[in-house]
C-alpha cells in the first residue's frame, strides 16, 4: 500500500483565497499542498476575465469599511511593490457613484469617509475629468484602484513559492477526517493526504463537507460580459462602479457587471441577464450605445450571513487545525489574500499587530452559536437562540 505523503498543511480550493493561503504559509516555510477539483487554478469567481480592485465607502464607525480599507491596502501593496514586476495590476482609478440611498448620503455629507489612503469627493466636472466621458452627479475617485486579471494573480501566488507549494488540479476532495493529531483527506480515486492543519477555501462548496455543512454560505449567481468598445466608450479612462461597473478599454475589450441572482444555480449565461448588464450601463451612460458582447460568463459568490467573510478557525468540537478562508463575496481580490495572512499568523502563532483588528471583525468564531445550534437540533434538543 502506498504512504500517504505528508505535508504541513492543507488548502482545499485553488482559487484567489487558497492560493494567497498556500502563500502566506509557503512564506513561513511550511510544506503546503493545495486541491483544486477542476483541471486548472481559478476556475470559479478568480477566473473572470477582470476584476475590479477598489475600496469600499464607510464610515470609520463602520466595521465593514475597516475592514475593507485594511484588505484594499494589502491587496494593493502585495500587487504594486511584492509582484510589481509581474504587471499584474492596471492602477488607472476607480470612480464610484452614488448608486444606493448610502452613498448618495455620503458624498453629500462632511462625515469623515474611510475607503482608501486618498479618497476624494469629486464634482460633476471633476468626475468627467477624471473618467473621460461625461458624469452628471458628484462621486468618489479612488486613485490607488484599478483592475487585474485574478487567475494571472491566483498564478503569481502559487508559482512564487515552488518548492514548498504543491499542486493537485483535477483531484477532487469529497471528504477529510482527523488522523492523529493531524487531518487526512480522501480523495474520489481512493487516494490521500495527511497535513498538520487544513484549511478551506472552496466558497460555497465548503457546504459539501458533513463537518461544515452548517456554515451560513448562500451561492449567488453573477454575470459578467465583455464587450468591445466604441467610439465613445474607449475614451473611458478610469474603472467606473454605478449599479453595476466597468473597466476601461484593454485590448479593445471592456469588462461589464454583474448581474446577481439569488437562488438560482444556472451554470449558463443567459441572454436576459447579459441584456440587464448592459441596460444599467445604457441608464447611467445613455451616450454610451451599441456595445457588442463578444462573451458572457456566470460564476458563484459565497455571501455570508453578514456580508461578512469567514476566516480562522472554525468553532467545532474536536476540529483543532481546521480553518476557513471563505465567504468573499464581490470583494475577494480586497479580502481573500488577507485572510491567507491572518491564518499564516494563527498557524505559526504569530503576533497579529496591524491585523488584530481585521482578523476579529472576520474570525470564524463568531459562528459558533450557529455551530450549537445544529449541533442542539442534530441530538433533539432545544436551539438556543441565534
Amino acid at each position: 500500500m502506498t504512504r500517504a505523503p505528508s505535508f504541513d498543511a492543507i488548502v482545499i480550493g485553488g482559487g484567489l483565497a487558497g492560493a494567497g493561503t498556500a502563500r502566506a504559509l509557503a512564506q513561513r516555510g511550511l510544506s503546503v499542498l493545495v486541491c483544486e477539483t477542476h483541471p486548472h487554478l481559478a476556475p470559479k469567481a478568480s477566473g473572470n476575465a477582470r476584476g475590479l480592485i477598489m475600496p469600499y465607502v464607510a464610515t470609520h464607525t463602520s466595521p465593514p469599511g475597516r475592514l475593507y480599507a485594511r484588505g484594499f491596502k494589502f491587496t494593493h501593496d502585495l500587487l504594486a511593490t511584492e509582484l510589481n514586476d509581474l504587471n499584474l495590476f492596471e492602477q488607472c482609478g476607480a470612480l464610484q457613484l452614488p448608486a444606493t440611498k448610502r452613498l448618495a448620503r455620503l458624498i453629500t455629507e462632511s462625515t469623515d469617509c474611510i475607503g482608501a489612503p486618498p479618497i476624494h469627493r469629486l464634482n460633476p466636472n471633476e468626475a468627467t475629468e477624471r473618467a473621460g466621458i461625461t458624469v452628471s452627479t458628484p462621486s468618489f475617485f479612488f486613485p490607488d484602484a484599478g483592475f487585474c486579471e485574478p487567475a494571472k494573480i491566483t498564478r503569481a501566488l502559487i508559482e512564487s513559492a515552488p518548492q514548498t507549494i504543491t499542486v493537485w488540479c483535477s483531484r477532487h476532495v469529497p471528504s477529510f477526517s482527523r488522523d492523529g493529531s493531524g487531518w487526512r483527506i480522501t480523495l474520489a480515486d481512493g487516494s490521500s493526504a495527511l497535513g498538520a492543519y487544513t484549511i478551506l477555501c472552496g466558497a460555497h462548496e465548503i457546504t459539501s463537507f458533513p463537518q461544515t455543512s452548517w456554515v451560513p454560505l448562500e451561492a449567488i449567481r453573477g454575470q459578467t460580459a465583455l464587450a468591445t468598445s466604441s467610439p465613445v466608450s474607449q475614451t473611458i479612462r478610469t474603472v467606473i462602479s454605478y449599479d453595476g461597473y466597468i473597466t476601461p478599454s484593454h485590448e479593445g475589450v471592456h469588462f461589464i457587471g454583474a448581474h446577481y441572482r439569488h437562488n438560482d444555480m444556472n451554470e449558463t449565461p443567459t441572454d436576459e441577464d447579459t441584456t440587464e448588464v448592459l441596460s444599467r450601463l445604457y441608464r447611467t451612460f445613455p451616450f454610451i450605445s451599441d456595445l457588442r458582447v463578444t462573451s458572457s460568463r456566470v460564476c458563484f459568490r459565497a455571501s455570508t450571513h453578514d456580508r461578512m467573510p469567514y476566516i480562522g478557525a472554525l468553532p467545532t468540537q474536536d476540529n483543532e487545525g481546521l480553518f476557513i478562508n471563505a465567504g468573499h463575496g464581490s470583494r475577494g481580490l480586497i479580502t481573500a489574500p488577507l485572510g491567507g495572512e491572518i491564518i499564516a499568523r494563527h498557524i505559526t502563532n504569530e503576533p497579529l499587530n496591524d491585523l488584530k483588528e481585521s482578523a476579529s471583525i472576520v474570525a470564524a468564531a463568531r459562528l459558533s452559536k450557529r455551530y450549537e445550534s445544529t449541533i442542539s437540533a442534530r441530538h433533539g434538543e432545544r436551539a438556543p437562540s441565534q
